[in-house]
């Protein structure tokens, strides 16, 4: 059994037999965790206000593998962050993040989710009473951006972009774009123009949207006015769509214009350590179609799939200009 020692913040908790609690916490370096506190009901020596909600210290725990609760050992709180329980807007908005990070995030390493959770309570805790849904609400946009949910924004132009997955069986994905207060509305990638769109990516020196298909298998691009949809790479080696094969389906992508390089990710099924993420040049090279381009490099493989969509912007910053640690050409 392992021990772990990291930064934590208490997300939620509740009563575990006659003496013990049971918290959910996120981790700065382990991502969302239950935890046992063993004892922490009969005396508050141990814990202290380690057990209060919000709460932010390093956490010492003890992990065992194939177990889902890991043990609570010590926790040496540097953040109360009290304020939050003076008011009820602000105790409401709270919960509200960390309902958002417990439902979506993953028990792997995700100091994005982290920074993001911690940088949304303490905007709460110094909200006045009439800011505290508009913080929620700002706050809750960066964690769903974060978890790799967010829409694409053009400050500049004024306009918000999002995409509709649909049903994977009736092709009947699309993508709409709106003003800032909802007005406007259109929908500029109609339903069949892309099957499970996700991930959008608003590249503004080109005007273009990236996105991934998933259960369609391809990375796709068009005009910000939804107009010259093209596919970039199409994954599926011939299998029909809906594809069945999750090691197929693309679900994440950022793009480095700099480079005139695109990186995407292709899952696998859930947990199984398929998980993949790839490289290719922006341009399809002359004479070579989306099916056969030759330039595609497999950077790094064996991910858990849940681990390997939701930072993929973190992952390629993190890369740069350097060589893949597994490199090869995917025919």
């Amino acid at each position: 059994m392992a021990l772990l020692a990291t930064e934590a913040i208490v997300l939620h908790s509740f009563d575990y037999l006659e003496s013990s609690r049971i918290l959910r916490i996120v981790t700065r370096d382990a991502g969302v965790r239950s935890v046992l506190a063993k004892g922490a009901r009969r005396s508050s020596r141990r814990f202290g206000s380690a057990l209060d909600l919000f709460a932010q210290g390093s956490a010492q725990l003890y992990a065992k593998p194939g177990r889902d609760l890991d043990t609570l050992s010590g926790f040496d709180v540097t953040l109360a962050r009290a304020e939050l329980a003076g008011d009820l807007g602000r105790f409401t908005g709270a919960s509200a993040v960390a309902e958002l990070a417990l439902r979506f995030g993953r028990d792997a390493a995700d100091r994005g989710l982290f920074d993001a959770v911690a940088a949304a309570l303490d905007a709460l805790a110094t909200a006045a009473h009439e800011d505290a849904l508009c913080t929620t609400l700002a706050s809750a946009w960066n964690i769903v951006a974060e978890l790799g949910f967010g829409p694409a924004v053009d400050v500049a132009a004024g306009h918000i972009y999002w995409t509709n997955m649909g049903k994977p069986t009736a092709d009947d994905g699309s993508i709409e774009r709106a003003d800032f207060d909802g007005q406007n509305r259109q929908t500029i990638v109609p339903q069949g123009g892309t099957f499970t769109p996700k991930q959008l990516q608003l590249e503004k020196t080109s005007g273009k949207l990236y996105w991934c298909d998933r259960e369609g298998m391809r990375l796709m691009r068009a005009n910000v006015d939804g107009s010259n949809i093209e596919t970039l790479v199409d994954a599926s080696q011939g299998d029909p769509r809906p594809g069945p094969d999750p090691t197929k389906w693309c679900v994440g992508v950022a793009i480095d214009i700099d480079r005139d390089q695109v990186y995407w990710t292709q899952k696998g099924a859930d947990n199984a350590g398929k998980g993949r993420l790839f490289r290719a040049g922006i341009e399809i090279p002359t004479g070579q179609t989306a099916s056969d381009r030759a330039d595609i490099e497999l950077l790094y493989d064996g991910f858990p799939s849940r681990s390997i969509w939701s930072s993929i912007s973190t992952v390629v910053s993190f890369i740069g200009p350097t060589e893949a640690i597994h490199r090869s050409v995917i025919l």
